[in-house]
């Protein structure tokens, strides 16, 4: 879950309202550790006071709105859980993640793309045309920077978003590097 949380903490760094659904097989759960472990590690950076004992009370100071949901169809997955989350902008992300085996991020607004949120991540979003993985792949692999998982999916009007998790933190001079890259429509390490 604190994997789950520091990510959402870097796509959207300043939220106000946080949504979060356990989905599946839930009759027997009870969420309301699971989500003050999810505030506190989103709130982490913030302030080092926030722990989960008091995660909720922090949250609600800073004027975020934490609401849950327990039940819904887990789509496939004995146990989802679904975040969706809003800045002031009224900008939003919502994150699809399963616990099994570890949190695995299995859709990023409503794209089917696998990664674990714990690891050196690049996010990338692209023309869906063939030979941007072969681009972006040459490109890392010439700085020495080593793919370990590459996840696609395409969006469906013409773009696609990738989660390309690496070994390391990738330098800023690489990240320019593949930022222009024809084809590369943004590019951010998470």
């Amino acid at each position: 879950m604190s994997a789950l949380g520091k990510l959402v903490a870097r796509l959207v760094p300043a939220p106000t309202r946080l949504h979060v659904t356990y989905a599946g097989r839930s009759e027997a759960l009870d969420p309301r550790p699971l989500t003050r472990l999810l505030v506190a590690s989103l709130l982490a950076d913030v302030s080092s006071r926030v722990t989960p004992v008091n995660a909720l009370q922090e949250a609600a100071a800073r004027g975020l709105i934490v609401a849950e949901t327990v039940g819904g169809d887990g789509d496939g997955f004995d146990r989802l859980l679904k975040l969706q989350v809003e800045d002031e902008h009224g900008n939003r992300r919502e994150i699809e993640a399963t616990l099994h085996r570890g949190p695995r991020v299995v859709r990023l607004d409503g794209v089917e793309i696998e990664f674990d949120p714990q690891s050196h991540i690049l996010m990338m979003r692209n023309e869906d045309r063939p030979g941007m993985i072969g681009l972006v792949g040459s490109h890392l692999g010439a700085a020495g920077i080593n793919i370990v998982n590459f996840s696609l999916g395409a969006k469906g009007d013409g773009q696609a978003l990738a989660a390309i998790t690496v070994d390391r933190a990738v330098p800023d001079a690489q990240l320019l590097a593949v930022r222009s890259i024809p084809g590369v429509l943004s590019l951010e390490l998470l």
